[in-house]
């Protein structure tokens, strides 16, 4: 019932006065009528009219459109949704139009990067030649923060603060655009990741978190992402039910997104591993080795657990994960110092407070975790 009255208040705000039911013959009708709805207008009345559809609906949008800062939003469109052939398109119709020199040099770069045709170290470095060449702010920002997602990719991680204080004064300049809510939802992810993992602020990270979460131009993928995070913001926090919501909800996005290598590691992975830290017993049935032996520690199959951490030493897949595992299997404080140790060469802050908590359990036999 809430959804469909907030659909109804949508439509009625944007003075809707086209079909309920949608199709691609008036999608392109619909992108030839000049100043009627902005991109962003088009994209939220499609996903309260058609949410099943809404890619495919806006891919057909996106290709027909004409008026200048129409195409300049489907240029961000195609790449938040991963759209790389409407992306290619749009380039090659586009190129050789004065007026969008600047989008097609960004988001040719943005191709190649989701294409794997460049290095993650190549995109950092030809991100910083486009953001001295380009003039536009949108696109600038645009370069900006490839320069700042390719360089946490390869592990350089900038000061989250100075990249923070940039990016509001950048936002100031810019008016309201889908784009600009676009890059504020990339933007927001991305900072909450460096904040929350990385400089271990939890309750920052979760606000950016929350900002993705309610920004109504942000992808499934990058939604599935965001609640993946939040269900590590509600560990930390000892909330089991809301932190298995978050996922559930995180795994129903990434398998709505095509997200199907992502969507497996959740099943398979990332969920057994929240699972296994609240003590809950699971079938280990497709569930990765690593997190099979985190299960066998929360049995008491002590045994189990260090057979299985032994073979994949030997195989070379000895990582934090497996120490900490050793560590809470054999009760030894040595092994889960290492731990952090070697989480903390990933200035990973997130999984050393989970350390820090076994520590301190098994110090003053707490039960919390």
């Amino acid at each position: 019932m809430f959804e469909k009255e907030r659909a109804s208040q949508l439509l009625d705000q944007k003075k809707w006065t086209g079909p309920t039911t949608l199709d691609e013959e008036f999608m392109r009708q619909l992108a030839n009528t000049p100043d009627q709805y902005s991109f962003e207008d088009v994209l939220l009345i499609v996903k309260q009219l058609m949410p099943n559809e809404v890619v495919p609906l806006m891919n057909v949008y996106a290709a027909s459109v004409k008026k200048l800062d129409h195409v300049q939003d489907a240029f961000e469109y195609a790449t938040l949704h991963e759209q790389i052939d409407l992306l290619e398109r749009l380039i090659s119709v586009h190129e050789l139009d004065d007026l969008l020199s600047e989008w097609v040099a960004v988001y040719r770069l943005v191709y190649n990067l989701m294409g794997k045709r460049i290095t993650n170290e190549d995109g950092v470095e030809a991100a910083r030649k486009l953001y001295e060449q380009v003039q536009n702010p949108l696109m600038k920002i645009r370069a900006e923060y490839i320069e700042i997602n390719e360089s946490y990719k390869i592990g350089n991680l900038r000061n989250v603060n100075i990249i923070e204080k940039k990016i509001r004064q950048f936002f100031k300049k810019i008016d309201p655009s889908f784009i600009k809510s676009a890059l504020a939802t990339r933007l927001s992810l991305l900072i909450g990741i460096l904040k929350f993992y990385h400089q271990g602020c939890f309750k920052e990270g979760e606000n950016y978190f929350l900002a993705v979460a309610v920004n109504e131009a942000s992808s499934d993928s990058t939604l599935s992402s965001t609640y993946h995070g939040l269900a590590h913001v509600s560990l930390v926090n000892n909330e089991k039910e809301k932190c298995f919501a978050y996922l559930e909800k995180s795994i129903e996005l990434a398998d709505k997104a095509k997200l199907y290598d992502y969507k497996n590691r959740l099943e398979n992975e990332y969920f057994p591993f929240v699972q296994n830290y609240f003590g809950e017993r699971i079938d280990l049935n497709n569930v990765v080795l690593e997190e099979q032996a985190h299960q066998y520690v929360v049995r008491g199959d002590k045994q189990k657990a260090l057979h299985l951490i032994e073979q994949l030493e030997r195989k070379g897949r000895g990582t934090p994960y497996t120490l900490y595992y050793k560590g809470k299997a054999t009760k030894d404080m040595a092994t889960l110092l290492r731990a952090i140790k070697s989480f903390a060469k990933e200035s990973d802050l997130f999984r050393i407070t989970l350390i820090e908590k076994e520590i301190n359990r098994l110090i003053y036999g707490e039960v919390k975790r």
